[in-house]
């Protein structure tokens, strides 16, 4: 039930808050991170909540699962899909409880970081359809353009203080606290960093082939995905574009 409720959020969510705040005129960036932000404090509701009935969420989704994995675990089929084939029963078993265990600690961020890119899509397909029947709309700034604000740096540590406090309280664990707080942090200056290399390959007049398949490398590995974050940190102390612009 829990699960369900998760992914239906993260669906549903950011269109309503995305389409609300289209309709109200909003910065469309600001749009994006109201959707995120919402979203984000009601997987803390729903967390709190499960924590207050005697179990933490994360037992509780897991304990939803145990059916998939004694079905995986019974099916020859998905254990070769699973790359268990021929393992002992009681070790398949552990062994994807333990890989299932680490995805539903990553569920926060996850949930987060989809919810920015469902957010963005969902503002770029209502404002461009919006915009196309005649209806004055403010349209996404190329993304090549988007920046971090330099407060960003700040607000990095304010997750930092709220997940210890979390901690403190023993809503979650500190294995899940940090896995999580890491993967948001990492994922929004890659955003930055992914802003930064889609401008200097334009700036460069890069085949468009030849572009797409670096964005593609760089954001689906994740070797890929901690250079765009670093780039993306470098850029918000100096300014790399701006830079750039300058020569």
């Amino acid at each position: 039930m829990y699960l369900l409720i998760i992914m239906f959020l993260s669906f549903l969510l950011p269109l309503i808050i995305v389409l609300a705040g289209i309709k109200k005129h909003n910065l469309p960036y600001a749009v994006i991170l109201q959707s995120s932000l919402v979203l984000g404090f009601l997987l803390v509701m729903l967390f709190g909540f499960a924590w207050a009935t005697g179990e933490p969420l994360g037992v509780l989704i897991l304990k939803e699962i145990d059916l998939t994995v004694k079905t995986i675990v019974e099916t020859p089929n998905l254990l070769k899909i699973a790359g268990l084939e021929g393992i002992d029963k009681v070790e398949a078993t552990n062994l994807l409880t333990e890989a299932y265990a680490v995805v539903i600690n990553m569920i926060p961020s996850t949930m987060i970081c989809w919810g920015l890119i469902f957010s963005y899509f969902d503002y770029k397909l209502i404002s461009n359809s919006m915009n196309k029947r005649g209806k004055t709309v403010l349209m996404l700034p190329d993304f090549s353009d988007f920046s971090l604000p330099r407060r960003a740096v700040y607000g990095c540590l304010l997750i930092y203080v709220l997940s210890w406090m979390a901690v403190g309280l023993k809503i979650v664990s500190e294995d899940a606290m940090l896995l999580n707080v890491q993967a948001i942090i990492e994922f929004v200056l890659a955003v930055q960093g992914f802003a930064v290399v889609i401008y200097t390959t334009k700036q460069n007049k890069m085949n468009k082939v030849l572009r797409w398949a670096i964005y593609i490398v760089l954001f689906v590995s994740p070797f890929g995905r901690k250079f765009l974050a670093l780039f993306g940190f470098i850029d918000l102390l100096i300014g790399i574009r701006q830079k750039l612009e300058k020569k």
